[in-house]
């Protein structure tokens, strides 16, 4: 029988080559759409992962109520800490390595989520005595020399500024309480002795009440005497976004690498900083004596800076129209002196070596976002002087103005000169103000 052979139906080479192709492709598609950033299994990872740290965060929630009735109910049986790591070790909601976190550093972060079991009891000594503002603030760094820093709930962080105990010990009534701590801080008061007025006294425009206004400036005073200090925030007030004088409301954070939250009121600027208040504790701008009192503070502390480096020339620790800075994070704009405009922010590596002098000396100036250079930093805070002005509650009172509703500014800005405008200068801005080189810092007490 004659077979034939070319009735017989095949693959051919090229329908392989072409099916394996295909294949390749689905395969590819497919690994693409369950891995990857975006991929399917990363978002269920991420999803479980979020799920669980709700869960822990919840499960601690429950505990803390646990622990503060505990006192008021007889025969409480509230867990221990280890019990209840335990039973969420158990549980398969924390791994060892997690709950070692949270032995050692009181808290543990699980996805978005940075869950506070207990606060790391901070340094103190006989003269100052630092405190959480509330139990969802943790530790970051740093101890009672080299700048303590805590952290929010939302990671907004502040430097503690002490004022020793041993000198207002003695003080029994407001009068005396501030004259002390006018005397310690004196310094910083009037930089170049013109006689200049400002005071801790209402004005219309600060965007508080005048009962508001006195009832939280004894407040502060009570609580300085008390705790032996206070908190100003790490680095002056940011924005998510770029501002200009035609921005609202934007979004704030206490963080690095924000641009300045600049182009505001006095009124808008204290109403933000009203927002970070915590429990009992208070957030506003810094009345003048508290500023004067951060002034001090770097002085003793720091072994850098001196009294003429705070209160006469500031240029080699703050963002100033001669420091030849180096950024080492964040961005930058160059502002025009001469079309009064600024230009586009870019990212800090797109100069590789420090913004030159030269630059600004033909009239083009740089104004950074929050923390963008280490030489603008000591004792853990970030750009207390240049930059931008800093807001505070301070009264410039001065006849020859025609009005006493002039908020005091501190500091530099951007395009001044670091002689002549140092970390304690203080003038008077407008109460209707809305500038580009005026933004400023909260403090809380």
């Amino acid at each position: 029988m004659e077979i034939n052979f070319r009735q017989k139906k095949g693959i051919t080479l090229i329908a392989l080559v072409i099916t394996i192709i295909v294949l390749l492709i689905l395969a590819g598609v497919t690994i693409a759409t369950l891995a990857g950033d975006n991929g399917l299994l990363t978002k269920t990872s991420k999803a479980n992962l979020e799920t669980r740290g709700a869960s822990v965060e919840e499960r601690k929630d429950l505990w803390k109520t646990e622990q503060n009735t505990e006192n008021y109910v007889e025969d409480n049986t509230a867990q221990s800490l280890d019990e209840l790591l335990n039973d969420l070790e158990k549980e398969g909601l924390i791994t060892p390595e997690e709950r070692t976190q949270i032995e050692e550093n009181g808290h543990v972060v699980i996805g978005s989520r940075d869950i506070i079991f207990i606060n790391k009891p901070l340094p103190s000594t006989g003269e100052t005595t630092p405190y959480y503002p509330d139990e969802n603030c943790k530790y970051v760094e740093g101890d009672l020399n080299t700048g303590l820093v805590i952290a929010d709930k939302n990671g907004n962080e502040y430097v503690w500024i002490e004022v020793p105990k041993s000198i207002t010990q003695t003080a029994n009534t407001k009068e005396e309480l501030y004259n002390i701590l006018n005397e310690y801080s004196i310094d910083y008061k009037d930089t170049w002795g013109w006689g200049l007025t400002n005071s801790d006294i209402w004005y219309e425009g600060c965007g508080l009440s005048e009962e508001e206004y006195n009832n939280n400036y004894m407040k502060m005073l009570n609580s300085i005497k008390e705790n032996g200090g206070f908190y100003i925030g790490r680095y002056a007030m940011g924005s998510l976004v770029p501002r200009d004088q035609n921005s609202g409301v934007t979004q704030s954070a206490i963080k690095i690498d924000m641009y300045p939250y600049n182009w505001v009121t006095c009124e808008e600027a204290q109403n933000i900083c009203e927002t970070y208040s915590l429990e009992d504790r208070t957030s506003s701008l810094m009345y003048d004596i508290q500023y004067n009192l951060a002034c001090k503070f770097l002085e003793v502390k720091s072994d850098e800076l001196t009294v003429e480096d705070i209160a006469k020339n500031s240029e080699k620790w703050g963002n100033y129209s001669a420091h030849d800075m180096q950024l080492n994070r964040g961005k930058y704009a160059i502002y025009s002196w001469q079309t009064s405009t600024l230009g586009e922010w870019m990212d800090y590596t797109e100069k590789s070596d420090a913004v030159e002098s030269a630059i600004k000396k033909n009239g083009q100036y740089v104004l950074t976002t929050t923390g963008a250079s280490e030489e603008n930093y000591v004792l853990n805070i970030y750009d207390f002087t240049g930059n931008v002005f800093c807001y505070t509650l301070g009264n410039y009172q001065n006849g020859d103005l025609g009005s006493d509703n002039y908020p005091v500014i501190r500091g530099g800005s951007f395009y001044q000169d670091g002689n002549y405008m140092a970390a304690s200068w203080n003038s008077w801005g407008d109460i209707y103000d809305k500038e580009i080189e005026i933004g400023f810092r909260n403090c809380i007490y």
